[in-house]
Formats: structure tokens, sequence, C-alpha cells
């Protein structure tokens, strides 16, 4: 009773503060990432913009920004296609099977019109 009680409680807060722990290992652990990456990005674009000027770091900048944002389009429309192909083959089964189905009836309306007049 209530000691197996008091024991599956335990196990449960032990477990729940086991995943807060690793949680929150995770968030330090992204933070720490981008931290480095920001700061990584700031020295390259100071000693970029020291080297080859204001405008060439702009100009590159928005080629960057033009490459990944139509990137990232044509990767989504990829993803998007990929999700719609089990979509078109479903509506392209159905449209058959109803096909089928429409054309049975027809016919056997039709035998049943043909034995009544």
């Amino acid at each position: 009773g209530t000691a197996e009680d008091l024991e599956s409680l335990d196990r449960d807060a032990m477990q729940r503060d086991e995943a807060n722990d690793t949680v929150a290992l995770t968030i330090f652990l992204f933070l720490f990432l981008f931290g480095c990456l920001f700061v990584f990005s700031t020295a390259l674009i100071i000693t970029f913009v020291i080297k080859f000027g204001v405008i060439e770091f702009t100009a590159v900048s928005v080629l960057c920004f033009i490459v990944l944002v139509g990137g990232w389009l044509l990767a989504k429309s990829i993803i998007e296609e990929s999700k719609m192909q089990h979509a078109k083959k479903t509506i392209v089964y159905w449209k058959e099977v109803t096909k089928a189905v429409i054309i049975e009836e027809m016919q056997r309306f039709k035998s049943e019109w043909n034995e009544h007049f």
C-alpha cells in the first residue's frame, strides 16, 4: 500500500527531475552554441568590413540572403511535393474505385431496368 505508493511517487519525481535536468542541459548547450556562432559571425563580419568595406559586405550579405531564401523556398516546395505525392496517389486510387463502383451500379440499374420494362 502506502510504502509502494511513496516509492512510486519518489520514482516519478526522480524521473521528472532527470527529465528537467536533461532539458536544461540541452537548452544550455544550444545557447552556448548560438553564443559561439554569434561571436564567430561578429568577428567574421568585422574582419570582412575592415578588409573589403561596407558596400562589399552589404552586397555579399544581400546575395547570401537571396541564396538562403531561395534555397529554403526550393527545399520547402520539394518537401511539400513529396508530401503531396501520397495524397495524389490516394486521390487517383479513390477515383478509380469510385468509377468502378459507379459503372457497376449503372450496369446493375440497366439490367434491372431491362428486366422490368
